[in-house]
């Protein structure tokens, strides 16, 4: 799964992307992303510097465009904006979230 704001606006202002990686088998699943090559990810800072050491194996290789995720894990991976962006990061991310709630149910 895969978001990015390379064309119109930019929404995040600390992130060109997100590359989410599930794996669900008993062993390291490596995955070609043929669209993604040559764009720089890495895994996302709470993953990064959390307390599992099995997610902090993720590996992305940007010139064959493949994630290595390791058994049982779902790895979350970031590019960052190369000019570090400006603006709160996530302050939209917020926002865009709250008005996407679901309305109340009507009773039946």
């Amino acid at each position: 799964m895969a978001i990015d704001d390379l064309l119109g606006d930019d929404v995040d202002p600390a992130h060109e992307g997100a590359l989410v990686v599930f794996n669900a088998s008993g062993a390291a699943v490596t995955e070609t992303v043929d669209a993604f090559a040559g764009r720089d990810f890495e895994l996302s800072a709470v993953q990064a510097d959390g307390a599992d050491p099995v997610v902090k194996a993720t590996q992305w290789d940007a010139g064959a465009g493949t994630v290595t995720v390791p058994a049982r894990t779902v790895a979350v991976l970031v590019e960052l904006q190369e000019d570090g962006g400006s603006g709160e990061p996530g302050s939209l991310g917020s926002r865009v979230l709250s008005r996407a709630r679901r309305p109340p149910r009507s009773p039946p």
